[in-house]
């Protein structure tokens, strides 16, 4: 059997396209959805109420966070937590960012997002 994952876009995160890979993605339940960021690609600083880990499968990145690990070069195998309410986010290398992200239900299908941007 093949399924197709519909792709999920946030207006905040333009050339980042997630792709639900645990059923129908619904904010607040566990899922795990692979995250595809284009090369130079940014997806700003932001939190989330629920924890996320992302591991890295393609590509290259650096981790725009607080803390000692900002600006930590990660590649295929690593492997990257943040807890909720953690400010992250990633700058894609010249080949773009592929990982996937296992998380309390950050994105949902109907457009829903729990996502908080900085002012």
């Amino acid at each position: 059997m093949i399924t197709h994952a519909n792709p999920v876009v946030h207006p905040r995160m333009p050339g980042v396209t997630v792709f639900p890979m645990s059923g129908q993605a619904r904010r607040g339940e566990h899922q795990q959805v692979l995250v595809c960021v284009e090369p130079h690609g940014v997806i700003p600083p932001h939190t989330h109420d629920v924890d996320a880990t992302m591991r890295i499968a393609a590509g290259s990145g650096r981790v725009l966070c607080e803390g000692s690990e900002h600006g930590t070069e990660v590649g295929p195998g690593s492997c990257v937590f943040f807890a909720a309410l953690g400010l992250h986010g990633f700058e894609a290398g010249p080949e773009g960012l592929i990982f996937l992200s296992e998380n309390g239900g950050i994105v949902g299908e109907d457009g829903t997002w729990d996502i908080q941007f900085p002012n």
